[in-house]
């Protein structure tokens, strides 16, 4: 069975869905790393708060969680009935937040892997799905060009936000939680509480993937230009255009510290670049498929990068000191 990954689909990326065979014992590949053989493209990884897992959403129509140290296979959140493209923790750790190409996003207990809550309200996939830093409301990014503000607990919509022209692709919450970013043909920014468009971030091109700084003043999107852009939050100007990758940047996030930025493309690589200069600090070559998604642990010793290979990596960049250091990775097959 084909699947069609909906935000690179609706870019005309064909992307296909690998199956592979299912283990949940980690094995020992020849380079010393640790492979899980599982199952399917994986569309989005994500590090828990305290950093101790992994969380990965497949093409399998699963989300699955690992230990972050071992690269042993932990529970798997079964539900959707289609493809998981969108995964999150909640900032306390105790739930996990999966959109999906069956139209809707769901809300699980971490601990048990039990459903809590279904948000059902998109006619189309639901592309990418975020927690507010409270943990109180979920956003989630739709096909149908709109982004939506749920009640965490209720299940309700509170706000929709439309204006967009194509599918938005990815979303995020500002790290007060006042505001939303959301990524389409261009990014926007909105106020959460009523509604409004704040201002527009353009690219010259459509958005791949957003993402704040941590502390909220800048703004970072992946482009279809195959450039990754820095932008003042505040008045909407580039701060910087981060060029080096051969095709599309589908993902990106921020370091902890706000230092260092990380890039996922559809040219099969990831990039660590230096946030203030836009230099490259080291480019991981070693998937074979685009890398969907990329991600920081919480304490920046570790990334993590997604890939439509099937696979999900773990790199220890603790000791990262030039392009040209050793990183250690662990391999999850997923």
């Amino acid at each position: 069975m084909f699947h069609l990954c909906l935000r690179l689909f609706s870019a005309g990326i064909l992307l296909f869905a690998t199956v592979y065979p299912y283990s949940a014992v980690p094995e020992r590949g020849a380079s010393g790393e640790i492979i899980l053989d599982m199952g399917s493209l994986v569309s989005s990884v994500a590090f828990s708060p305290d950093g101790t897992k992994v969380l990965t959403g497949s093409y399998d129509r699963t989300a699955k969680l690992w230990d972050a140290g071992t690269g042993d296979y932990l529970c798997t959140f079964a539900g959707h009935t289609s493809g998981v493209e969108s995964v999150a923790y909640s900032p306390d750790g105790t739930k996990v937040l999966t959109g999906s190409n069956d139209k809707t996003a769901e809300l699980w207990d971490a601990g048990t892997g039990d459903l809590l809550c279904t948000f059902a309200g998109h006619p189309f996939g639901v592309a990418s799905v975020a927690f507010s830093p409270d943990g109180t409301q979920v956003l989630t990014g739709s096909g149908d060009k709109t982004a939506k503000l749920w009640d965490a607990g209720t299940g309700q919509v509170i706000l929709t936000f439309s204006g967009h022209t194509d599918w938005v692709r990815s979303v995020a919450f500002s790290p007060d939680g006042t505001k939303v970013l959301t990524g389409s043909d261009i990014a926007r920014l909105w106020d959460v509480t009523t509604g409004n468009l704040i201002r527009t971030f353009r690219t010259g091109g459509g958005v791949f993937s957003v993402a704040f700084s941590p502390d909220g003043t800048i703004v970072l999107t992946g482009n279809y230009d195959r450039t990754a852009k820095l932008y003042d939050a505040g008045t909407g100007q580039v701060i910087l255009s981060i060029s080096g990758h051969k095709d599309w940047v589908v993902s990106v996030a921020f370091s902890p510290d706000g230092t260092k930025v990380l890039t996922g493309s559809n040219d099969k690589t990831a990039k660590l670049w230096d946030a203030e200069t836009g230099k490259v600090i080291r480019t991981f070559t070693e998937h074979t498929g685009t890398v969907m998604s990329v991600a920081f642990s919480p304490d920046g010793k570790r990334i993590l990068t997604g890939s439509g290979d099937g696979t999900a990596r773990i790199w220890d960049i603790s000791d990262l000191v030039s392009p040209t250091s050793n990183v250690s990775e662990y391999i999850l097959y997923q």
